[in-house]
């Protein structure tokens, strides 16, 4: 090989290695910008996942308040019920007494009418 055939061959190798190093920094800058964006997209799911569990928080916290209200709501409901079945219990009993007290009367004006004696 001639001096001019290796100066000839090593400028194309040097332009091949200029080509190659511009294509390698270009598919760098391609690599950092996707990778900026995965980082990117990572933030906001990572924001994302930090509301929802935010969100859970508070809906944990409504279920707990919510079981306490109705917890409270059952307890009066159960004394409600306590107190009408009392309430039955004692107009019941106040009905027996009405419907004696009412064979009383009848009895008091069957013998008044009867001519039984007047005190």
């Amino acid at each position: 090989m001639t001096p001019e055939e290796r100066m000839e061959y090593h400028e194309q190798w040097l332009h091949s290695l200029e080509s190659n190093h511009s294509q390698m920094a270009s598919h760098l800058a391609q690599v950092t910008r996707n990778l900026d964006q995965v980082t990117g997209s990572m933030a906001q799911v990572t924001g994302s996942m930090a509301q929802v569990t935010g969100s859970m928080a508070q809906m944990t916290e409504s279920m707990a308040q919510m079981t306490e209200s109705m917890a409270r709501v059952s307890q009066v409901l159960e004394v409600v019920v306590q107190s009408l079945t009392t309430f039955h219990s004692e107009m019941r009993d106040l009905k027996e007494q009405v419907r004696q007290l009412s064979e009383t009367v009848d009895r008091y004006i069957r013998f008044r009418s009867n001519g039984g004696e007047s005190s």
